[in-house]
């Protein structure tokens, strides 16, 4: 049985250094994403009060800083939840500390 675990842990452990990877990109791209919808809300809602209130375009730039709102709040939100990842990747890492040595002293007495 635990000859087993071993070699389901590796791969998990191989499994996790992937998912790091991915995480930090991810992150990466809601942070520019968030930042590019931030100024184009704040350009949009620029342009609109320079507009005269029945202009279609002041319209369209309504609607596009409505968007962009929206927009950094979903990379927002994105963020927060890959930074509740890592905590769980941590605590993940916390349980390998305390389980790997037990799995040790296992093997160490079946083998003898």
């Amino acid at each position: 049985m635990i000859p087993f675990w071993r070699q389901k842990w590796g791969k998990l452990q191989r499994i996790e250094e992937e998912a790091e990877l991915v995480i930090e990109e991810v992150e990466k791209v809601a942070e520019v994403i968030e930042k590019v919808a931030e100024e184009a809300e704040k350009l949009s809602e620029d342009i609109a009060k320079k507009l005269p209130e029945d202009a279609k375009l002041k319209k369209a730039a309504l609607v596009v800083e409505n968007l962009s709102k929206q927009v950094a709040h979903d990379a927002e939100i994105t963020e927060e939840f890959i930074h509740k990842i890592e905590e769980v990747a941590n605590d993940i890492e916390d349980l390998e500390s305390y389980v790997e040595p037990v799995i040790d002293k296992i093997m160490k007495k079946k083998e003898a």
